[in-house]
């Protein structure tokens, strides 16, 4: 109390030292980073392995199962999953979320060491591994094109110049590049040719590489002069390759046993900007950085960038996910300021004087300004959920200093002085203060707890709101009391509307006050009440729909495209480009595009990937809509299996899928998942609600088998080793050698000339020389070849054979009733332990919500209990205080049930605070009760309580009013990111609504009948 009284004895040190305080505010809010949502680490590393030429089954068994073995053992990994595809292999390490990604790229580094003398030996490079969430989706996405450069010169371009920029910028992870292509020589050999002039394809091999050398040779050393010698073939182009002579003789050169021509690297990768072929670029960002600060950096160096291009070159952003993320930030700040003229309107109606409104106001922008201090302190950002707090913390930074100011403004009237009045008035609700304010505190405490996901996603909210609320009930102490002593009881101007305003309510007080009196015969029920809308509570939470996070309106759609395993590359582009006539008719999509080929997200030739950025929310319907429509345009796709998802800022788990939710079984036995995978996806795709289903077992795929007569092949002298090598060369694209210039290393490519479309039995038309005979020996004499089905893809989690189902839900039903259909479907086609299932992502997290959020509602309920017995030092008075909590629950309930909504883990926020807005009801009843019957002993119970509850009426209807508008921008303002913020705002409307009307009168009862309880227990054990 002496320290208040510093406050309000000396004003010019209060004012100047809180002006001095927001001065650090203001100065802390423009250094906040700016993000969508809280900061949350999933700390994930890919690893990467290439092996030219091996099968989806080789490289399983060569190359991620030995490094499967090594990383199981890397401390604080979760997870261990790995897909294999041909050529190519990705293997994704999630880790603990409390291990430091820095620390685990150490130890996966010394892990990939450790293996490697287990790993096939023509492996061209070790594994190489990124610090990135392959789930994630680019911050910003770019297009380089040119119609004055060949593709492999825009990509160099893209090598030397732009990339090099873009990477210097620090906050970036990586730049994955579609449809880049890199200039290579490309020798196509004729094997007839080669048949014709007694040469097999070695000979053609060792003669590119003996004439390709490049090198220094050695050094001379004069008595004065040192002088190095450097052997140059200057082979560069493929003019230069194609006059390589073979034969003396008969001036046989390589022109006329192949076709040598300039090329690219890989004719089996594309990337298209609308409809034209474009080189790529998508940018992600590191876990801990901020989007948009990434965002702006990239757009300002893209811009300088744009300056120095070659004429007819071009470098566009195209995707820019930071754009609805800004446009979201900026509705939550329109809906804080919506909230806040709201709660002043409340306050001026109930109070009728335009300064008497203007001190409690002016305690929101203090204490909001003061908690960037904070903010800035502790690391947070400005991001939806902390803007969220401080919209829903206007409600109730007021209250506190409504109750303040009130109390001080009756000891005004008593005809006290300015100085006297605050001291007195504060001082009689100081316990009433601090009782608002740590209970309501005591609310968010279980939620400093939650781990995982959640708790990084509620942490910054919770704090937030805490360090705000704190404050209210510390500005409404100091800087509340001292500006009552400006302000004139004399000069009191009203307004005529408000006076109309101000009977209308007493007369309601009236009203209230006298059917109080007459509820009091039904005293006796009141047990039987709280214990049915216990009972509805319970209902209530077991009938509505369930979900974890609401879908959010990003205006991007991600869209990954399917063809049949055998399908061609030709076939594939041809899909693609038919898929985008489609899209460039739609009126609602502002641009597309899209890649083929092995990707950071997509390993298996018969995929592509697409991006879809839409135009304004105000120039478009809802996404769900646009979605349905694209699928019905989509439909007449036949050949492909198109799924859309839209892109969100949440993203949950480390594996990439085509649908937002997964479910992975596990098991010990390739042959039992894929049986058990295929059983339950004939049973999902029953599931109402559920669509887009799609599973990464790919097992149709075509594959020739060459079997080789080793008998045969030896009686010619033709080891296995040669015929590997032979069919290496020609069939895997590899290069067999490299042309060096100033800048960079280009590959020399080997392949077969072929007259038509490429066939199977290609590898008839091949010849290899006997050294046994000295002849050539058409490879067909002991080689045979067999199609059959081979997996596209194979897959492991956690060293075991896996199958991953991805899935959307169309709205019609919740993700807790999916989930909870699929789990009974995979009940009934495992008899035995043999196959395990597991949810990931969302579908994982709404698991690990549902066990929890009952617990967070106990634990908070129970956290308010203890802090408000420590308070009153009392056992019953707490449970009076929170008897009214429960009808609260069946208004937010009833209310998301009627519009529709999800129970999910943002309306569980709102149920978490209503606890905290009910209860201050309670609070100041019971405060003028205790304080009423301490000045009057012999007053009853019942007149006690009632006389408290006409006195805290208007204070009740005041601080009840600014939580209920404050909530209502938050559940009816529609824009980016109101998917997020409804279902608050919708919880707490309801909840208030129903409460308010039941706790008036079950809050008196209670407190009454719990009392009376307790004197008939004493009365008892003294008799």
């Amino acid at each position: 109390m002496n320290l208040i009284k510093v406050f309000l004895e000396k004003p010019k040190l209060t004012i100047l030292l809180f002006l001095w305080m927001l001065c650090v505010g203001i100065i802390s809010y423009t250094k906040l980073p700016i993000t969508a949502l809280p900061q949350m680490e999933i700390p994930v590393i890919v690893v990467s392995a290439q092996l030219i030429g091996a099968s989806p089954v080789t490289m399983a068994r060569t190359v991620a199962l030995p490094l499967e073995q090594q990383f199981s053992a890397v401390p604080g990994v979760t997870s261990v999953r790995s897909v294999s595809a041909q050529d190519n292999m990705k293997i994704t390490l999630e880790f603990a979320s409390n291990i430091d990604i820095n620390a685990a790229a150490v130890d996966v580094n010394s892990a990939i060491q450790a293996s490697l003398k287990k790993l096939p030996a023509d492996m061209q490079q070790p594994p190489t591994y990124r610090k990135i969430n392959p789930s994630s989706e680019p911050v910003i996405v770019l297009s380089l094109n040119s119609s004055h450069m060949k593709s492999w010169e825009i990509g160099q371009y893209c090598d030397d110049y732009i990339i090099p920029q873009l990477s210097s910028i620090p906050e970036i992870a990586n730049i994955n590049v579609s449809g880049k292509k890199k200039f290579a020589v490309r020798i196509a050999v004729d094997p007839e040719q080669l048949y014709s002039h007694k040469l097999d394809v070695e000979d053609i091999i060792s003669l590119v590489i003996k004439n390709n050398m490049y090198g220094g040779v050695g050094i001379v050393q004069g008595e004065n002069l040192l002088q190095n010698y450097f052997l140059q073939t200057k082979l560069s182009k493929s003019k230069d390759f194609a006059e390589l002579l073979i034969k003396n003789q008969t001036a046989l050169r390589l022109k006329d046993v192949s076709r040598v021509y300039d090329g690219v690297d890989n004719v089996y990768s594309d990337a298209w900007f609308k409809t034209h072929k474009s080189t790529i670029l998508l940018v992600y960002k590191q876990e801990s950085a901020n989007a948009i600060r990434l965002a702006d950096q990239v757009k300002t160096m893209v811009s300088d960038i744009q300056k120095t291009l070659p004429k007819g070159t071009q470098l566009d952003v195209i995707v820019d996910r930071t754009v609805s993320i800004k446009a979201g930030l900026d509705e939550v700040k329109m809906t804080a300021i919506i909230s806040l003229i709201l709660v002043v309107l409340v306050v001026f109606v109930f109070i009728n004087h335009m300064y008497s409104t203007f001190i409690p106001a002016l305690s929101i922008p203090i204490c909001i300004i003061l908690t960037f201090c904070f903010m800035y302190m502790l690391n947070f950002s400005i991001n939806i959920m902390t803007l969220l707090s401080f919209t829903l913390a206007i409600g109730f930074i007021i209250d506190d200093s409504i109750v303040v100011y009130e109390n001080i403004m009756v000891h005004r009237e008593l005809g006290k002085n300015a100085l006297q009045s605050a001291l007195d008035g504060t001082k009689e609700v100081i316990f009433t203060v601090v009782s608002m304010t740590l209970s309501l505190i005591a609310v968010f405490i279980p939620l400093f707890f939650l781990s995982g996901i959640l708790g990084q996603l509620f942490y910054e909210f919770s704090v937030t709101m805490t360090i705000a609320i704190l404050l209210s009930g510390l500005v409404s102490l100091t800087i509340i009391p001292m500006l009552t002593q400006f302000v004139s009881t004399t000069n009191h101007q009203s307004f005529e509307c408000m006076e109309k305003f101000q009977t209308y309510l007493n007369s309601i007080q009236s009203a209230y006050v006298h059917s109080l009196t007459s509820f009091f015969k039904y005293k006796k029920n009141i047990f039987m009440i709280t214990f049915v809308t216990l009972l509805l509570n319970a209902a209530g939470f077991v009938m509505i729909k369930k979900g974890f996070f609401p879908k959010e309106d990003t205006g991007l759609i991600v869209g990954v495209i399917e063809a049949r395993p055998e399908a061609s590359y030709k076939q594939m582009a041809t899909e693609m480009k038919k898929m985008f006539d489609i899209l460039s008719k739609v009126p609602f999509i502002k641009s597309y595009n899209g890649s083929l080929g092995a990707s950071a997200s997509t390993v298996t030739p018969n995929e592509g990937r697409f991006f879809i950025v839409l135009k304004k929310p105000s120039e478009r319907p809802k996404i769900d809509n646009i979605l349905k429509s694209l699928k019905t345009k989509l439909a007449v796709m036949s050949n492909l299996k198109i799924t859309l998802t839209p892109v969100q800022n949440l993203k949950l788990g480390s594996s990439s899928s085509k649908g937002m939710y997964q479910v992975t079984l596990q098991g010990k036995s390739f042959q039992s998942v894929t049986q058990k995978s295929l059983q339950l996806k004939d049973r999902m795709e029953k599931i109402v609600g559920l669509t887009d289903l799609s599973s990464d077992l790919k097992m149709s795929s075509l594959q020739a088998s060459i079997d080789v007569d080793r008998d045969k092949a030896k009686m010619y002298g033709i080891s296995l080793e040669k015929i590997y090598s032979l069919l290496q060369y020609v069939f895997s694209q590899s290069p067999i050698s490299y042309i060096y210039d100033d800048h960079d290393v280009f590959p020399i490519i080997f392949e077969l000339n072929r007259k038509g479309s490429p066939q199977i039995d290609d590898v008839n038309r091949l010849y290899i020389k006997s050294p046994e005979f000295g002849t050539l020996v058409p490879i067909s004499h002991f080689v045979s070849l067999k199609t059959e089905n081979a997996p596209l893809q194979v897959n492991h989690f956690n060293r075991l054979p896996s199958v991953t189902l991805s899935f959307n839900i169309d709205g019609s039903k919740s993700l807790g009733d999916i989930i909870e259909k699929v789990a009974e479907s995979f009940k009934t086609i495992v008899s035995d332990n043999d196959v395990n299932i597991m949810f990931e992502g969302f579908a994982k997290s709404y698991q690990n919500s549902q066990s929890g959020n009952l617990f967070l509602i106990l634990a908070s309920l129970f956290t308010v209990y203890v802090i408000l017995g420590i308070l009153y030092n009392s056992y019953s008075s707490p449970l009076t205080i929170i008897s009214g909590i429960p009808s609260s629950g069946v208004g937010g309930i009833l209310l998301l049930y009627i519009l529709g909504y999800d129970l999910d883990v943002i309306s569980f926020i709102g149920f978490i605070l209503l606890i905290g807005i009910v209860k201050k009801n309670a609070i100041m009843m019971l405060d003028f009760d205790q304080q009423y019957r301490s000045e009057n002993s012999d007053i009853s119970l019942t007149e006690s309580i009632i006389t408290a509850a006409d006195r805290r009426f208007r204070p009740i209807m005041m601080t009840t009013m600014t939580a209920l508008l404050g909530a209502v921008p938050i559940a009816c303002w529609q824009g980016t990111g109101s998917e997020i913020r409804q279902p608050l705002g919708i919880t707490i409307i309801g909840g208030l609504l129903l409460s308010q009307l039941l706790t008036l009168y079950i809050t008196p009862l209670f407190h009454v009948r719990i009392q009376e309880y307790i004197q008939s227990k004493r009365k008892n054990i003294l008799a």
